[in-house]
């Protein structure tokens, strides 16, 4: 059997074939709603918001500026950082399923929660 016919018959992925809970989710039942976003958000940029803005002056932004870009700079180390001792305690190259290996996966959880609590701090 050819990849063709394989593809013929498989008919899961196939739009005609319509997953009744993905279109209870939020903005999926149809692209109405996010047609309308996109409509707004070019509206307010194209009109609105240069409109609203002539006759202000620019925010001084510098300092928050420096602690953004600072605070993003420890976050890219932390991630390097756990990355590389991830990879140093482990291994380069893994021989196994991260997840399926619970020493591996509670290590890598413990990572990400990590990086949730600290990009929540940002």
């Amino acid at each position: 059997m050819d990849i063709l016919n394989i593809t013929r018959a498989n008919t899961e992925w196939q739009p005609d074939s319509k997953n009744v809970d993905i279109n209870e989710w939020f903005l999926m039942g149809s692209p109405a709603p996010v047609l309308l976003i996109m409509a707004t958000y070019w509206l307010f940029v194209i009109k609105v918001g240069p409109s609203v803005m002539s006759k202000r002056s620019p925010l001084t932004l510098r300092n928050i500026m420096a602690a953004y870009n600072f605070g993003q700079i420890i976050l890219a180390f932390a991630i390097f950082s756990k990355g590389a001792a991830f990879m140093w305690n482990n291994g380069f190259i893994q021989t196994e399923c991260i997840m399926e290996n619970i020493e591996l996966k509670h290590s890598v959880s413990i990572f990400n929660n990590e990086l949730f609590l600290f990009t929540l701090i940002l």
